[in-house]
């Protein structure tokens, strides 16, 4: 008997986190996984049903392989960037592929792609890729068919992918040279506000159930607290640049904080 996915849920029966404002019929919207665990299981012997790709092309950011969302007709929204890694103009792919393996572009950009997630009424936010120094870098918004609704001028690279929460507002880092800048985009694609640094970050950001957004920023090694207003609350010292894995600890580190057992360092 075929066993029913419960609607999606940030939490995934843990909690600690903002219930996002993602399309919450869809199988996968959002590839972050907070809580680190996985909504599927793997067959304990796999098999190939079919494999997709088009020529001269590679699924994903990197060539090593491709962050995936399913919506709620059981299609995997998938980028795919031009191979022609020395070329001038590489162009991005945004592909929707069936339960039975067909593959249908539904958006395409002059530039390479980065992953996308699947908002409420199955709006989809995916951002331009490239390399580290490379600057005119957009954030779109999508409707279901891969019509363009909105873009927004990031300019420099995002360094996360979109994160929503629970009022459809926009969250994603981006960063040149050594300096980051926090956004917060509604979700009409104009700016709520951004806060820049002399950082950078390596993870999505992350939403506490108090509505709070965290980062981790890898020069001043240091967890960094936001509220939705885009006011520093403050930074948490931590003795290594911090990656994915503090993101199931967050709720511990916070409360070791708030009993005095960190210093935290209050943000101006």
């Amino acid at each position: 008997m075929k066993k029913e996915i419960s609607l999606f849920s940030t939490n995934e029966g843990i909690g600690g986190f903002e219930q996002g404002n993602y399309d919450l019929e869809a199988k996968y919207p959002i590839n972050t996984c907070w809580t680190r665990n996985s909504r599927f299981c793997i067959p304990d012997i796999p098999s190939l049903l079919w494999k997709a790709g088009l020529n001269n092309g590679y699924l994903g950011e990197m060539c090593e392989g491709a962050s995936f969302v399913i919506n709620k007709n059981n299609e995997v929204l998938v980028v795919e960037n031009d191979n022609n890694l020395d070329g001038d103009i590489r162009t991005g792919r945004l592909l929707k592929i069936s339960y039975n393996g067909e593959i249908k572009e539904i958006f395409h950009y002059k530039r390479t792609l980065k992953s996308p997630i699947i908002g409420k009424n199955g709006l989809i936010y995916l951002s331009t890729d490239g390399h580290s120094d490379s600057i005119g870098h957009k954030l779109f918004c999508l409707n279901s068919d891969g019509n363009l609704m909105w873009e927004y001028d990031i300019n420099h690279l995002a360094n996360s992918n979109p994160v929503l929460d629970a009022e459809g507002n926009i969250y994603l880092f981006t960063f040149l040279a050594g300096n980051g800048t926090l956004f917060s985009i509604s979700k009409k694609g104009t700016l709520n506000w951004k806060y820049e640094l002399i950082d950078v970050n390596w993870s999505d950001p992350i939403i506490s159930q108090e509505g709070i957004i965290y980062i981790g920023l890898n020069i001043s090694k240091t967890l960094t607290a936001f509220n939705k207003e885009g006011i520093k609350l403050w930074q948490l010292p931590i003795t290594h640049e911090p990656s994915s894995k503090e993101v199931f600890y967050i709720q511990l580190i916070l409360t070791e904080a708030l009993t005095g057992n960190i210093n935290l360092v209050k943000g101006a």
